[in-house]
Parts: C-alpha cells; structure tokens; sequence
C-alpha cells in the first residue's frame, strides 16, 4: 500500500514508522511550516495534567508507547536527543498541594516533597510539590531529525518543496499538519504558545519545573527555557515581547539578578474543543486526519500513530 503523509511533527513522523512496520510504501510531505506546534514543543513526557491531575486508565499504554519508540529511534541515530529524567512539579495553591499529597499516596514512582524537602533538593524554590521520578524531558528538536532519519534510513522519501500529495498517486493519506490541518470542521480551536530564552550564570536547576509557567535547561550551558503562554486569541503567530510576562508568573522560584532574556519562540497547537485524545479520525474514502495533540503529543503520538495504522490497515 502506498501511503502519503502531510506533515513531519510528532503525529506524522510517528505514523511513517508504524506504516513501514506494517510493510507501507511511505512518502512524507513537510513544507516546513513555521511557528511549528512540534518544534516549539519543551518535550516534557509525562501523565500527569491539569490542575488537579490524575492517572488516566490508558496512561501506561500511552507512556510505553512512546518509550518503545524513544528507543528504537535512539539506537544508532546520528541526530542523539538529550533525555533527563526527573520532573518536579510545583504546587501553586493549597488545594493542589493538598491533592499532590494524596496523588503520591496513590500513585507508584511520585514522590510528594515538602517546601523544605523541595527545597533542598532545588535551592531557591518556594513550594512544595510533586517529583515525578520516571517523567522525563525530550530535546523536541534532536528527536525529530532523529526521527527522520531512522525513516530515512528504512526508504522513506520525504518532500519539502513539492506541492501537495494527490491521492491519484496514492492509495492512503494521512493529514498531520497540526495547526495547518483545517480542511475540514473538526472540533478544534488554534493555541499560540510562546516561550522564552535567558541567560544567567549563577541560576541552576536540580530538574525541570513543570508549574505554570515551567522553567528548563536550554540548548546550551547557561541558557534557561521558560514557557509557555496559552494565547487562544492573539494577533500574530510570531513571537512577541507579551512573553515576558512568564517570568513575572515563575512567583514559585527565586529568579537570579544576571537574568537577560535572549530570544523568544513561539508555536501554534491545534487544540481539542470538548473530548479527550487527539482527532484521529477518517474524513474522505481514502483520507484520515491524526492532529489535535495538543500539549500532550509527546504523550500521544506513538500509541495512537498505530492505532491509526492499523486502522488504515484494516480498511
């Protein structure tokens, strides 16, 4: 079978392994949208959101899932991706730190951290919260060009300047384009996310934090990731100076003096209005849309780039 992708994030690059697992002809499209929801992506991979979170029934599939395919792509890449173990999540007011205290009770693998215990872990910090033992934090951009190149290596061809697939060359497609993927009335709203880069030579950090705002090493040393704003109306796509406001928000954290921010990013999700999961759903004959990840593709994209497969396969 020969299968057309149209889009190289998370939810179509996944989608190209499972294809060829399942002996599909693949050939992946990405005309290199800018202001990509996967490449703003800060790779945080873990079960736990929303503000008074809990475990969902198919989290472990989601999360084993995506671990099988962080290890297949890992060994022998020539594009290594960082992976830290270890996320602390801070509790913001006291309802949820009475609710993380009960979490760790019930939960294996989390640990609930005083104030004073949190803080002598990660000097600086004001809260106390949960530390997620087996969360990690992907390096979003590294595992992407990894990505592609376990595909590569395995013949799939991809297309960045080529016009759009037409289904006349094709038995299956499959639309991944994210924000992008807007053919058709799905039940989505757009996001902009921003984030932002500083600098400090005296800040460190013993994991990522994953409050509201979350703060994470950046590409290199001394360089800090702060993100992100969740702007459902905004006038631009672009990156702007409105981010600055997420270091006003980090009132968890006590910010060095040498601060001096040095770049800013920004990227649009499509979003899910109502549900839960991604929209991986068949629209035409021939046509499945995979897209509505939201923050969660990490999370996401490898369980349900198979169930979509195999889906297609069965067709």
């Amino acid at each position: 079978m020969k299968l057309a992708i149209w889009g190289g994030g998370y939810a179509g690059l996944s989608a190209a392994v499972h294809a060829l697992d399942r002996g599909f002809s693949v050939c992946v499209y990405e005309p290199g949208y800018s202001h990509s929801g996967s490449l703003a992506s800060t790779g945080f991979l873990h079960p736990y959101t929303g503000k008074f979170p809990v475990k969902p029934p198919d989290a472990d599939c989601w999360m084993q899932a995506t671990e099988e395919l962080l290890e297949r792509v890992e060994r022998g890449s020539l594009y290594p991706f960082r992976r830290r173990r270890g996320l602390f999540r801070p509790a913001l007011f006291p309802a949820q730190e009475k609710h993380f205290v009960k979490m760790a009770r019930k939960y294996a693998g989390i640990t609930f951290w005083s104030r004073e215990e949190a803080n002598k872990n990660i000097p600086g910090i004001k809260t106390a919260g949960l530390y997620l033992h087996q969360g990690q934090q992907i390096d979003s951009a590294g595992y992407l060009k990894a990505l592609k190149y376990y595909l590569e290596k395995r013949g799939v061809s991809f297309f960045s300047s080529a016009p759009e697939p037409s289904l006349q060359e094709y038995d299956r497609m499959i639309l991944a384009k994210g924000a992008w993927t807007r053919e058709f009335a799905l039940p989505c709203r757009l996001v902009k996310g921003q984030t932002l880069l500083f600098t400090s030579s005296s800040f460190s950090l013993h994991c990522p934090l994953i409050g509201h705002p979350h703060i994470s090493r950046g590409p290199l040393p001394q360089q800090w990731v702060v993100g992100a704003t969740y702007e459902k109306e905004y006038a631009s796509p672009c990156p702007d100076e409105s981010s600055d406001q997420l270091l006003q928000a980090l009132s968890y954290i006590t910010l060095p003096e040498d601060l001096q921010i040095i770049d800013r990013k920004a990227g649009v999700r499509l979003c899910r209005e109502g549900g839960q999961g991604p929209i991986v759903k068949r629209v035409q004959k021939r046509v499945w849309v995979f897209t509505a990840l939201g923050s969660k593709g990490l999370l996401w994209h490898a369980y349900f780039g198979r169930q979509l497969i195999e889906e297609i396969a069965a067709s």
